[in-house]
């Protein structure tokens, strides 16, 4: 009797303990069935973003860094990354010459707080031309394309995980960031130049050199001034009372930043005369002059 009073139990015991297995099995099935129909599906290829970009590079005679608009495609939040890419694919103009060497590998891109951290491999150190020119074009070249972002002011270079000093075959303090550099003050320029403009200009050609406004957006960025940003016609006098030829001031303005673009017409006054950019001014009065 006390064998099958035993048995009994047993039976019972097993009978519940295996309906509860079933109803924990079911539950997790149900529970994971339900989680992977909500889980959105994982894409292989990552939605990408087209912007039109400004990049930097040399001009034919490697005197002036010059922008190039580019339209980029991007993973998201990954523009800065996408732009040192870009530099490294080199100009698609044929009047521009590259200032990265092909083996240049983008190790990785940080932005906090208005400073990109670029980290280049050795490769760049090793193949960039080197010398003063060499150097400030392929740094410059960096720094103005990155800095044309609105949440980039500055750019702090590290080779292979770590800060440098000075590169190899290289002057320039890379021990903290680098601002964009703007030319302020007189502007030289070269009066031979500027003739052969001025007869580009008789035939029709550089349409832009006989608009101020237009020669400011143009000529602005080879000295430091942003392509981005608003470039705006102050004033504009037929004849000056200093320099004796036609004068302008164009104001230029981004992320903070106010310059105040002085031009005159150098070879020929009048409607048919180029314009040249003279000077350039920090602008702290945002009052139109």
């Amino acid at each position: 009797m006390k064998r099958k009073s035993y048995f009994k139990k047993l039976l019972v015991y097993m009978v519940i303990m295996g309906c509860f297995f079933l109803m924990v099995v079911g539950c997790g099935q149900d529970k994971q069935k339900q989680g992977g129909e909500n889980q959105p599906p994982v894409s292989p290829h990552p939605k990408t973003e087209v912007q039109l970009a400004t990049l930097y590079f040399a001009d034919e005679d490697v005197m002036y860094l010059v922008p190039e608009e580019r339209e980029i495609k991007y993973a998201k939040d990954n523009l800065p990354q996408a732009i040192i890419e870009e530099l490294v694919k080199g100009p698609q103009s044929e009047e521009l010459r590259a200032t990265l060497p092909e083996t240049t590998r983008l190790l990785s891109l940080e932005v906090s707080e208005g400073t990109a951290y670029v980290n280049l491999s050795k490769e760049f150190e090793r193949d960039y031309p080197g010398g003063s020119t060499g150097e400030l074009m392929a740094l410059g070249s960096i720094v103005r394309s990155l800095t044309e972002l609105e949440n980039i002011q500055r750019v702090q270079f590290l080779l292979e995980g770590k800060k440098v000093d000075v590169l190899a075959k290289g002057h320039m303090d890379l021990s903290e960031p680098l601002r964009r550099g703007v030319t302020l003050g007189n502007i030289e320029q070269l009066f031979d130049e500027l003739q052969r403009d001025q007869e580009a200009a008789n035939q029709g050609k550089l349409p832009w050199r006989l608009d101020p406004l237009e020669a400011a957006k143009k000529e602005g960025p080879r000295r430091g001034l942003y392509a981005q940003g608003e470039y705006k016609l102050v004033s504009q006098k037929e004849k000056g009372e200093y320099s004796g030829t036609g004068e302008a001031v164009v104001r230029h303005m981004y992320k903070n930043a106010s310059y105040k673009i002085m031009l005159i017409q150098p070879v020929k006054v009048g409607s048919g005369g180029i314009w040249a950019i003279n000077s350039i001014e920090e602008d702290f009065s945002g009052k139109d002059s």
